[in-house]
């Protein structure tokens, strides 16, 4: 038999830090989504130049900002993980009186 003890304070702070990996995501999405090129940046030569990479910056803050709602998404599940074991050792607290509510702990 394995004995796991899970820490919900542990799981807590890792899913600030994911949540914290996924604003970088977002600032990020939207620092390139920023700085496009005008169409006569590299002169009347450069337009195709300029079309493609404005092409892909939108294409890269695309998938940053999708890659953000991932991340958040993974940081929610984990915080909710969190919660739940915390809700659970809570539950065995009270069943053998180590929390009594109505004393104030």
């Amino acid at each position: 038999m394995t004995d796991l003890h899970v820490c919900p304070d542990a799981l807590r702070n890792q899913a600030n830090e994911i949540r914290q990996c996924a604003s970088h995501y977002t600032a990020s999405s939207a620092h390139i989504g920023e700085h496009r090129m005008a169409p006569l940046t590299l002169g009347a030569f450069g337009r195709d130049i300029v079309a493609i990479f404005n092409d892909v910056t939108l294409d890269v803050s695309n998938k940053l900002s999708k890659s953000a709602e991932t991340i958040q998404s993974a940081s929610d599940g984990i915080a909710l993980c969190a919660k739940h074991y915390e809700n659970v050792d809570n539950d065995y607290y009270r069943q053998f009186g180590y929390i009594d509510e109505s004393i104030g702990y």
